[in-house]
């Protein structure tokens, strides 16, 4: 039964932190080693605290309408000493102290049982039961679960059109060849290659705006492969330009009425001619929401 309460507590643990969104594997297991990691601080600061505790015992008397207390140090007298104001002091340390006996006890238990729990689960053995079939067997089953590798290969291979360049446009490439509007754009196609994000480069997203469909062409479409989550990042880098902040506007409120929320599914990056974008901003947004 405590397993059982411990794996529920998990699973409600991060609900709460990720909003009921989907709970994949190693979000399991992250935030039951984080437990470990919040309960052993706890455990620490406990047995610092035990090691200075008062050694009497406390009775607690409900007297009428009042409560009274007793600190027993004899045990030959099991009434003890009644507890005036100035001892108050120590009948809450002995309290406390053995409030911190108890919890101790449930902490290690809950310790222990996450330890258990994580040597146990191997969630990797359900993914690879398909690929230990025989080939014949493969070709007359479906697969309940695909892998990274297949999951980002076959989102890699959706095709679309962008918007054409157009004439006499600055060129700009990236380190593999891609050709983009902006130094800033660089950065943040390099950024993303080097940290193995798939993209997609101006892809077509259509919105909905004002009971119509509007097609725009988001810089870039992320995926973020733990998760398996798009997100759109946009780049606004003329924030000098009063047009410009105001068309940058228009399209976060547009993004937001089709719920591209900055930080659920959305990054924008901004910049000026005084505040350039960085290799470490854009690096800093990728390690946040898109690992």
């Amino acid at each position: 039964m405590f397993f059982v309460r411990l794996v529920e507590s998990l699973l409600y643990f991060i609900r709460m932190k990720i909003n009921d969104e989907l709970i994949l594997h190693d979000e399991l297991v992250r935030f039951a080693r984080h437990r470990i990691k919040e309960l052993t601080r706890g455990l620490t600061h406990i047995q610092a605290d035990l090691r200075n505790a008062p050694l009497e015992n406390l009775r607690v008397v409900h007297c009428h309408n009042s409560i009274q207390y007793h600190l027993v140090s004899d045990e030959n007298k099991p009434n003890g000493i009644y507890v005036n104001k100035k001892m108050l002091k120590k009948a809450a340390a002995v309290a406390q102290r053995d409030y911190y006996r108890t919890v101790s006890d449930e902490i290690q238990k809950e310790i222990s049982a996450i330890e258990n729990f994580l040597s146990e689960y191997h969630p990797e053995r359900v993914q690879t039961v398909y690929q230990t079939l025989n080939v014949g067997r493969r070709k007359l089953v479906k697969n309940v679960f695909v892998s990274d590798v297949d999951f980002v290969s076959s989102w890699k291979s959706v095709t679309y059109e962008r918007p054409a360049f157009l004439e006499n446009s600055p060129e700009y490439f990236t380190n593999n060849g891609l050709r983009v509007r902006s130094k800033s754009e660089i950065i943040i196609a390099n950024q993303l290659v080097r940290s193995k994000i798939p993209f997609r480069y101006e892809a077509p997203l259509t919105l909905n705006s004002e009971k119509r469909k509007v097609v725009v062409h988001p810089d870039f479409t992320c995926l973020n492969v733990r998760t398996r989550k798009e997100f759109v990042w946009e780049h606004f880098g003329m924030m000098n330009d009063e047009n410009y902040v105001e068309n940058a506007l228009g399209k976060i409120h547009l993004y937001s009425a089709n719920g591209l929320i900055q930080g659920k599914n959305f990054i924008a990056t901004f910049e000026t001619l005084a505040n350039p974008l960085s290799v470490k901003i854009a690096q800093q947004y990728i390690e946040q929401f898109l690992k």
